[in-house]
């Protein structure tokens, strides 16, 4: 499947870092409709309808090959049955029992289809509808997807100018955004803070390493971190403090 309007190919940046070729497959994009059931026979578990079926499944038959039902949750969850036969007017679905799955014959009169289970068709063709948004979804992804990745990622590393932080009272974390800017590189950016080293005796001087491209849960990680770095300085300094009052009385 491509993306919308016959192109199988984005591109950005090419003017500035020039045509790198690369391959990304979405696999969860695919012309598909996920139903969920709405009324389930009282009797016989291999029949259910879906009263949002908004296509007549025979119309869209692959020659000989079995039309089958992929459950996404409920008791069935996971499992796939051969569908029998589709009745468009009732909106209703006849499904094979399964005997193979360890011994068991599925569905049972204990694991069977529910009212709100959700499921999947699989092996039929689809309707042009569900292409074109599937070719849409596609082409968003695919924009999304190289609009994150097409500038390198990088990390940099700055010596502010601590008198400028000073009469500005600046004061940074790691974990904050800052944006950096220099023109004979071509930067202007905003970054995340990943590390950082402050003096002790000029705290408005730093040592500051920068990421443009960072994880979440790393983020969280690294903050975590420093926090427990700060703790750490904080009780040693409190440990030195009484060390050094011990050392005064004792001479």
């Amino acid at each position: 499947m491509f993306a919308a309007a016959g192109s199988n190919y984005v591109e950005n940046n090419v003017a500035t870092y020039g045509l790198i070729e690369a391959i990304k497959i979405f696999e969860e994009v695919y012309p598909h409709r996920e139903g969920t059931i709405s009324w389930v026979h009282a009797t016989d578990e291999t029949i259910f309808r879906d009263d949002g079926m908004d296509f007549d499944i025979n119309d869209y038959i692959i020659g000989e090959v079995d039309i089958k039902i992929h459950f996404n949750t409920g008791d069935l969850a996971g499992f796939e049955f051969v569908l029998t036969s589709y009745d468009d007017g009732n909106q209703e679905f006849n499904l094979i029992k399964n005997s193979n799955v360890q011994d068991h014959e599925l569905p049972s009169d204990t694991l069977k289809p529910a009212i709100g289970d959700k499921y999947v068709i699989l092996d039929i063709l689809m309707p042009e509808s569900y292409i074109t948004a599937a070719e849409t979804e596609l082409q968003t992804k695919a924009t999304t997807f190289i609009n994150n990745n097409s500038d390198p990622r990088v990390n940099y590393l700055l010596t502010p100018d601590p008198k400028y932080f000073k009469d500005n009272a600046i004061s940074l974390k790691v974990g904050d955004k800052v944006t950096v800017v220099d023109s004979d590189l071509g930067i202007n950016k905003l970054v995340r803070i990943i590390r950082l080293t402050q003096s002790l005796y000029n705290l408005y001087k730093y040592m500051l390493e920068f990421s443009d491209q960072l994880e979440p849960q790393l983020i969280q990680v690294i903050i975590s971190n420093q926090d427990e770095a700060e703790r750490r300085i904080i009780i040693s300094d409190v440990g030195d403090i009484y060390k050094a009052r011990r050392n005064w009385r004792s001479t």
